[in-house]
């Protein structure tokens, strides 16, 4: 019998990573579901055949200010992303997200 297939749209600043977390204990554990979990960049549109699909959305104010904090700290712990030169001064001069 052959795997269902779902597709998971990631939005960013969207609880990504523990989705990603579970779609792979569900494909690990469900030998009838098969979840393909796609990055920021794949759009709806990029999708093709009739497919099911799914993502998560968030309340936009909160999203910004994760998305704020997140890149205040260059994107650590789970990785290094050093700030643009915009970022930099932004950073140097809203140190609050609320500030802006």
């Amino acid at each position: 019998m052959a795997r269902k297939t779902i597709h998971f749209l990631h939005i960013g600043k969207c609880a990504g990573t523990q989705l990603k977390l579970i779609c792979d204990q569900v494909n690990s554990l469900e030998p009838g579901v098969r979840i393909v979990y796609h990055n920021h960049w794949v759009r709806l549109v990029d999708l093709t055949g009739g497919d099911p699909y799914s993502f998560s959305i968030r309340d936009p104010f909160t999203r910004f200010v994760s998305g704020f904090y997140s890149r205040k700290r260059k994107g650590q712990p789970r990785k290094l992303v050093e700030w643009t030169a915009h970022e930099a001064q932004a950073f140097g001069i809203f140190e609050h997200a609320n500030d802006l």
